[in-house]
């Protein structure tokens, strides 16, 4: 360093050869495309997401490297890791952002690991290997569209959407319709009462209403009957079977309370794990037709020469 004075030491940014393989074309042909999708749709910044994950890894890369002085942008490439934790963000360009989805590897989890996070609405799932697969994402698109606010919409759109219902549904026969079942025009007091029935109760069930014992039931059951033994404590599983669900870590305690639950997760484990066997079976059956071709072909041109 003393002899190469254009040298210094520099903290050099670690990323993957992916992201570095980025060029100027793939930048432009990005932002063409994201114009005309945006100008064609008219979407507002409520409605552009982007979803990302993250992993700690359990080992590090020295970030000390060699480089020209006055060198703008310094970096290194990523070394293989093993990773125990994947993070799933999603935030929208108006700042609004999804609870994050916790990636562990394996196939259950415990129940009281949702004690350990205080992030509110927060959810854990698993795949084989701690990261985001094929099957995670679908299950994680459907865990999105019921999280996310996606059914707003700006105020031009809802106009629109109220103007075209004005010219589509409001006439005459509509109208003469709502008077008549109403029981206003012609008047009638059998429609009168028949709307009337159906708010009634505050829209409780009739069997409901009825059932005046239920107000009762508790005090009937511990101060008249016989109150139940005792039965024995039974130790409850500390593990649940994800089986490719996304779980809410709040909730964890409550989740496959009954035998029934615990039977369907763990026939989901299985057949997922049934799954990824035949992906990985008819992926490794695929590579070896292609090298016994490969062996084929190389022995005829050996044969030739």
């Amino acid at each position: 360093m003393a002899r190469h004075s254009q040298l210094t030491n520099r903290v050099a940014q670690v990323i993957s050869h992916a992201r570095n393989s980025v060029d100027e074309a793939g930048i432009e042909r990005l932002h063409q495309s994201l114009t005309d999708v945006i100008s064609e749709h008219g979407i507002t910044a409520d409605r552009v997401f982007n979803m990302d994950e993250t992993s700690f890894a359990s080992r590090r890369k020295s970030k000390d490297v060699v480089a020209l002085k006055g060198s703008p942008n310094v970096w290194a490439k990523t070394i293989t890791t093993n990773f125990h934790l994947s993070i799933v963000a999603c935030g929208s360009a108006l700042g609004t952002w999804i609870p994050p989805l916790f990636l562990l590897p394996g196939e259950t989890v415990e129940k009281a690991i949702g004690l350990q996070c205080t992030v509110p609405g927060a959810s854990v799932s698993t795949s084989p290997k701690g990261f985001m697969d094929e099957f995670m994402f679908t299950t994680w698109l459907e865990y999105f569209a019921a999280t996310g606010d996606l059914h707003t919409i700006s105020k031009p759109t809802a106009l629109r959407i109220a103007s075209t219902a004005w010219l589509t549904h409001m006439l005459p026969k509509n109208i003469v319709s709502g008077f008549e079942t109403a029981g206003i025009f012609p008047v009638s007091l059998d429609n009168m009462m028949q709307r009337f029935k159906l708010f009634k109760g505050g829209g409780s069930p009739e069997s409901y209403v009825h059932a005046t014992w239920l107000v009762h039931q508790e005090a009937i059951r511990t101060e008249v009957l016989c109150l139940p033994g005792k039965g024995k404590k039974r130790v409850g599983r500390k593990t649940i079977d994800v089986g490719g669900r996304i779980l809410t870590l709040s909730l964890l305690s409550e989740i496959d309370a009954t035998v029934e639950e615990r039977k369907a997760a763990t026939k989901r484990k299985l057949a997922l794990q049934g799954k990824r066997a035949k992906k990985r079976k008819k992926t490794k059956r695929a590579s070896t037709h292609w090298a016994s071709v490969f062996v084929d072909k190389l022995g005829g041109r050996r044969r030739q020469r």
